[in-house]
C-alpha cells in the first residue's frame, strides 16, 4: 500500500472505498483564535495537490502531482501534510469512508474524528468490521518507566473520574450506554485539562465500551480500570482469595485488554492501611501485622494470576498493580507495624510473573503555597522499586476558614514533577483527584445529568489545565533499568494457590439434606438431599491445591472435608461418613 502524504495513513486504505478527509484549524488574528474556513477533498483529490495552505481565513489546496515531499509535515503520517501545519492551531481531522465489513458488505462508517496533535500516538487507522477505529500506541514498562511502542516514555497526565450519581442507570462512564454524555459533557472537559490518562474505580463488564474507548482513544487518552468492586474485593479487616475476585478480574480484562488505550489494571485501593487496621484490631501491634500480612498475600497472589491469565489468553500484558495509600512507615505511630514503604517493596520485588507492575501511591502532600519539596520525601522512600512510581491521587486541599470552602487548587507541584531530577526519575507523573465533586471539596466539576458541566469555584481546573499543557510539552527519556528487588526480609508472606478450578471430581450425597461443595467460602456446587440408598450426585470443578468442604448451608455445618493431598481429578467424594469428618474419596 503506497502512502500518499495529504490522506492518513493505515491499515483501512486495504478495505474501504469513497474515502474522504475535512481539516479544520484555527488561526490567531489581532489576539484572538479564530475558525478557518475548513476543507474537505477525496482520496482521490490527493495526487493532485502540492500544499495544503492557510490563505485569508480559509483552508485551501495548492496544485501539484502529491508526490512532492512537503516538508511541513510535523505531525506523523496520520494528519495530512502542509504549511498550514506551521500557522494553523486546534487543528482537527476528519475521515470519512465506507468500510467493507466481516460479511463482506461495504457500510458508511461513523465520522472519525481526532485532534492533529494525536497523530504521534497513532499505530494504526484500521478498519473495525465496518468502523474506523484509531488505535494508538499501547503502554508497557521498561525498568521505573512506561513506555509507549515507539519508546518513549510516558507520563501520566491524569485525572480520577467516577461517578456518584448513575446516568442512565450505571455509574460506569465508559459504558456505551454513557457515549452522548462522555461525547458532550465529559470530554471536551477532559480535553480542556489536557489530561492523557483517566483512572476509574469500578466497571460493569457486562456492558459494551468499544464506543467510549474509541472515543477517549480519538482524544489520546488512556484508562487505568479497577478490576474489582466494592462488594467483590479484597477486604483489608478479612481478606480471603475467592473464586469470585479471581472471575471477576478475568472478566474486566476479558472486557478492557482489546482496546490499546487501556493503560493499566488495578487489583486493589488502599487495601493495606495499617493506622486503621491497628485501631481496629485495638491497638494490637501482632495482629496488625499478622492481617498486613495476610493482605499483601492476597493481593500479590490476585497479581500474579491476573497476569498468567493474560499470558494464557495470548492477551496484550496490560500492566497490573494497585493504588496505596501513602503511610510511609516514618509517618505510622510507631508500635512496629509494617509500613507501606515496606509493602510496596514486597509488591514490587520478584520475577517478572508474579510481582506487580506499577505502584500507585495516593498522596496529598502538596497544598497551595506548600514547598516545591512536598514530594521529595516520598521520591527518596520509591528509590528502592525497580518499577513504575506514580500518584495515583494528588491534589491537597487548604481550609483557611473552618467549615468553609477551601482555597483554589493552584496545582504548581504538577510541572514541577516533571522538571525537577529528582522527582522525574522516581515518579511517572499524577491522577489529580477528582473529576466530579462528591461533597468533600475535591472536585473540578459539579457533576450535572448534561452538558455543559460547570467547575466549581475550589477545584481550580484552569490552573490543573495550565500545569498538564506544561506537561505536555515536557520530552523525558527512558531511565536506565533497575535491577530486580529482592522482598522485605521482614515481611515476605507466601502467595496463596490460584482459586480457578482445574480439577473436575464428583461428589455424592447420602444426606437427607442438601449440601454445598465450599472452597475458599465460595460455593462452587449445590447437591440436593439424597438417602442412604440413592444419593444425589454431581460433576464439579474444584481447585487442586485448596482443601474442598462439604457444608450444610444451613449455618453452613461441616460435613466432611477433603484434604489438599487428595484431591485428584476424576476422583469420586462420598459424604456417607460422620458429620464433621474427612470425606471418603474414592479413586
Amino acid at each position: 500500500m503506497s502512502q500518499n502524504q495529504y490522506l492518513p495513513a493505515g491499515s483501512y486504505q486495504l478495505t474501504s472505498s469513497n474515502i474522504s478527509v475535512t481539516i479544520n484549524a484555527q488561526i490567531e488574528q489581532n489576539g484572538s483564535l479564530v475558525n478557518c474556513t475548513p476543507l474537505t477533498y477525496t482520496a482521490q483529490q490527493t495526487n493532485t495537490i502540492g500544499d495544503i495552505a492557510i490563505s485569508n481565513g480559509a483552508l485551501s489546496i495548492i496544485p501539484g502531482n502529491g508526490s512532492a515531499p512537503n516538508a511541513d509535515n510535523q505531525l506523523g503520517i496520520y494528519v495530512p501534510a502542509g504549511s498550514y501545519q506551521v500557522s494553523g492551531q486546534n487543528i482537527t481531522i476528519t475521515l470519512n469512508a465506507e468500510c467493507e465489513t466481516a460479511s463482506g458488505d461495504l457500510v458508511q462508517s461513523a465520522p472519525l474524528i481526532y485532534p492533529a496533535v494525536n497523530g504521534a500516538i497513532v499505530t494504526d487507522i484500521s478498519n473495525n468490521n465496518g468502523s474506523l477505529d484509531f488505535n494508538i500506541t499501547p503502554i508497557a514498562t521498561q525498568g521505573k518507566c512506561f513506555i509507549s511502542s515507539f519508546g518513549n516514555r510516558f507520563m501520566v497526565n491524569g485525572v480520577a473520574l467516577s461517578a456518584d450519581t448513575a446516568i442512565n442507570n450505571t455509574t460506569d462512564l465508559l459504558a456505551d450506554v454513557n457515549l452522548n454524555y462522555m461525547a458532550t459533557a465529559v470530554i471536551p472537559q477532559l480535553v480542556y485539562l489536557n489530561v492523557n490518562t483517566i483512572r476509574v474505580y469500578q466497571v460493569d463488564s457486562t456492558l459494551s465500551h468499544d464506543r467510549v474507548m474509541r472515543l477517549l482513544a480519538t482524544n489520546g487518552i488512556y484508562v487505568m480500570v479497577e478490576l474489582v468492586t466494592p462488594e467483590i474485593c479484597v477486604n483489608r479487616m478479612n481478606p480471603a482469595y475467592s473464586l469470585s475476585l479471581y472471575q471477576r478480574g478475568t472478566r474486566v480484562i476479558d472486557a478492557f485488554q482489546k482496546y490499546h488505550n487501556t493503560l493499566a489494571f488495578s487489583v486493589g485501593n488502599e487495601v493495606i492501611f495499617p493506622g486503621e487496621m491497628y485501631t481496629q484490631l485495638n491497638d494490637n501491634v501482632a495482629a496488625t501485622v499478622a492481617l498486613e500480612n495476610s493482605c499483601a498475600a492476597v493481593m500479590k497472589s490476585f497479581i500474579r494470576d491476573m497476569k498468567a491469565y493474560m499470558t494464557a489468553q495470548n492477551y496484550r500484558a496490560v500492566p497490573v498493580g494497585m493504588a496505596m495509600q501513602d503511610g510511609p512507615q516514618a509517618s505510622l505511630p510507631n508500635p512496629g507495624l509494617i509500613g507501606t514503604d515496606v509493602v510496596a517493596e514486597f509488591y514490587a520485588s520478584g520475577d517478572e510473573a508474579s510481582r506487580a507492575d506499577y505502584i500507585g501511591i495516593n498522596s496529598y502532600r502538596y497544598v497551595n503555597g506548600g514547598p516545591m519539596q512536598s514530594y521529595d520525601g516520598l521520591a527518596q522512600e520509591v528509590q528502592l522499586l525497580p518499577v513504575p512510581v506514580f500518584l495515583t491521587e494528588s491534589g491537597g486541599l487548604t481550609f483557611p476558614t473552618p467549615g468553609q470552602p477551601p482555597l483554589t487548587r493552584d496545582w504548581k507541584i504538577v510541572s514541577h514533577v516533571l522538571q525537577a531530577s529528582n522527582l522525574y526519575s522516581q515518579l511517572s507523573g499524577q491522577v489529580a483527584f477528582q473529576f466530579f465533586e462528591k461533597g468533600a471539596y475535591f472536585g473540578l466539576y459539579n457533576q450535572l445529568a448534561s452538558a455543559p458541566l460547570t467547575q466549581t469555584t475550589w477545584g481550580g481546573a484552569p490552573n490543573l489545565a495550565a500545569q498538564f499543557a506544561i506537561c505536555e510539552g515536557i520530552s523525558l527519556p527512558p531511565l536506565p533499568a533497575t535491577a530486580i528487588t529482592n522482598p522485605p526480609s521482614n515481611f515476605d508472606p507466601a502467595l496463596l494457590p490460584n482459586p480457578a478450578p482445574n480439577i473436575t471430581v464428583t461428589v455424592n450425597n447420602y444426606a437427607t439434606v442438601g449440601l454445598d461443595v465450599v472452597q475458599l467460602g465460595t460455593v462452587l456446587a449445590s447437591l440436593p438431599a439424597g438417602t442412604a440408598d440413592t444419593p444425589s450426585s454431581t460433576s464439579v470443578s474444584v481447585c487442586q491445591q485448596l482443601e474442598l468442604y462439604i457444608l450444610n448451608p444451613s449455618g453452613w455445618a461441616l460435613c466432611c472435608d477433603v484434604a489438599v493431598t487428595d484431591l485428584q481429578d476424576g476422583i469420586v467424594i462420598d459424604n456417607n461418613v460422620s458429620w464433621g469428618g474427612s470425606c471418603n474419596v474414592l479413586p
